[in-house]
Formats: C-alpha cells, sequence, structure tokens
C-alpha cells in the first residue's frame, strides 16, 4: 500500500497520548523501512480510518514488528532515542 492518509485522534488520557506519540516517533525514526505497527493503537488508528458499529479497543503502548537487522541498526536506534524527549 502506497497510499497516505493523515488521521487526527484525540487522546483520552495522558498514557493515551504517549502511546500515540510513540506511534509517530516510531514512523519517523523507521521511514523508508520496512516495519509493522500491530497493537491496540493499530486497531485504534484502523478504526478511524475504517469506521465500524462494534466497540473500539484502544490501548496505552505501542508494539512494531520488523526484521532483526532493521531493528539493530544503529540509525534507527539512535533516531528512536532523539525522540524519546519525555517518555
Amino acid at each position: 500500500m502506497t497510499d497516505i492518509a493523515e488521521v487526527e485522534i484525540l487522546a483520552a488520557s495522558n498514557t493515551a497520548d504517549r502511546g500515540l506519540r510513540a506511534l509517530a516517533d516510531l514512523a519517523a525514526a523507521a521511514a523508508g523501512s520496512n516495519y509493522r505497527v500491530v497493537g491496540g493503537h493499530m486497531v485504534h488508528l484502523l478504526g478511524r480510518l475504517y469506521p465500524t458499529d462494534t466497540a473500539a479497543r484502544v490501548t496505552a503502548d505501542a508494539d512494531a514488528g520488523m526484521q532483526t537487522v532493521a531493528a539493530a541498526d544503529v540509525t534507527f536506534h539512535t533516531a528512536l532515542l532523539a525522540r524519546a524527549i519525555g517518555w
């Protein structure tokens, strides 16, 4: 998928805000890498893009899945650390 969608979400708590910020940091740090976001925040984002009448599930963390070589890349690690202000 190459289409990019912009989504605005209001966090319901400080914890949710930190999780959403973690997603934004992950996206910025891993730009150009082959990675996947999994877990409750991804469900939250997908629910905004594809609304449904079923109950939404949200979470307070952000998980990512990527190849070990990408996760171990010092550039990725440094980029995440640079964005971790206030975590």
